[in-house]
């Protein structure tokens, strides 16, 4: 029976500090004078709504297909230009393109190789994901100097980097 009583005195006791321990959370009263304000307001935009009829029908939107006149865009021709494509590796890839001459570099150093990458090329393509700041700053402003367009692109593959310049 002792046990019983002291097991029970134990509990009563985690109780009591448990309810101590509990933080009590209110609401400022002026924050349930604005949500009992609200409620009313939109209980009250409920109640004015108009109610529908058995006679009434919604209205049946018919749509008729368009069908759009997809003229096709002529892609530029790129024989004889030069393109200089500057980013990651793509020289193995620019040995097989035969519509125009393709002139690459890493774009990591501003060495003797990506000036006259530069001064060689008709058009510039930047690859932003595999070049440094510095060679696509110099790039750039060559481009504007030179009057020569400048591409910038996420792609890799060399042919669909010719096709998105072509557009």
């Amino acid at each position: 029976m002792k046990l019983k009583i002291k097991k029970l005195n134990e509990l009563y006791q985690s109780f009591e500090k448990e309810r101590k321990n509990k933080t009590v959370i209110s609401r400022d009263p002026n924050d349930i004078r604005k949500i009992h304000e609200l409620k009313n307001l939109v209980a009250e935009l409920i109640k004015e709504q108009p109610k529908e009829t058995e006679t009434e029908k919604p209205a049946v939107i018919e749509e008729s297909p368009i069908e759009p006149e997809i003229t096709p865009r002529k892609k530029r021709n790129l024989s004889g230009l030069t393109i200089g494509i500057i980013g990651g590796e793509r020289g193995e890839q620019a040995k097989e393109v035969e519509e125009c001459t393709v002139l690459t570099h890493e774009g990591m150093t501003l060495d003797n190789k990506f000036y006259a990458l530069l001064n060689q090329s008709d058009e510039l393509v930047i690859l932003t994901k595999f070049v440094s700041h510095a060679a696509m700053w110099a790039a750039k402003a060559h481009a504007i100097t030179e009057d020569k367009p400048i591409y910038y692109t996420k792609s890799i593959n060399l042919y669909r980097i010719l096709d998105e310049i072509k557009s």
